[in-house]
């Protein structure tokens, strides 16, 4: 929900940075180039962002960069635009076009293609989510992917390792 014409911010603050946490767990950082806020509706709007997303043991799980951003200051959902990326501390990396956090589920989720890679393997397709890591991925809608692993070995072959 971008700015509509005529409506003016409350605030607009150059290098901002806000959190969000959950009964004193930290949940996420975002830092911003700019951000507009808008009191009335209870949203930041945000351009150039980075968010840290951080797990149970208050370590970074992965990283999202995006040209642009919503929060929701009520639910803590955000939404992120333009060229996204994310990048969890396990290798995996997710690129999309729009990326939600659902903070009360605590998953990632996106009706638009999305492309994920870890090492070599890929996967492709419409329709995800996906937790913080990034490695519990569901995609409904025209999944697809190119696993690249150890070759098959067959019966004889395994009986000798």
């Amino acid at each position: 929900m971008l700015e509509e014409p005529g409506e003016a911010p409350d605030q607009i603050i150059w290098d901002f940075t806000t959190t969000e946490s959950d009964s004193g767990r930290l949940i996420w950082v975002l830092k911003a180039q700019q951000a507009r806020v808008f009191n009335t509706r209870k949203e930041v709007e945000a351009t150039a962002l980075r968010v840290d997303m951080y797990g149970e043991q208050r370590t970074i799980t992965s990283t999202l960069t995006a040209d642009s951003g919503v929060i929701d200051q009520r639910t803590g959902a955000m939404t992120v635009s333009g060229r996204v990326h994310v990048r969890s501390h396990e290798g995996y990396e997710l690129f999309t076009s729009v990326l939600h956090w659902d903070k009360r589920r605590e998953i990632f989720r996106t009706e638009a293609f999305v492309e994920v890679h870890h090492g070599d393997n890929l996967y492709t397709g419409y329709e995800m989510e996906c937790d913080r890591n990034l490695d519990h991925l569901s995609i409904q809608r025209e999944p697809r992917g190119v696993i690249v692993g150890s070759p098959v070995l067959d019966d004889e072959e395994a009986d000798r390792d």
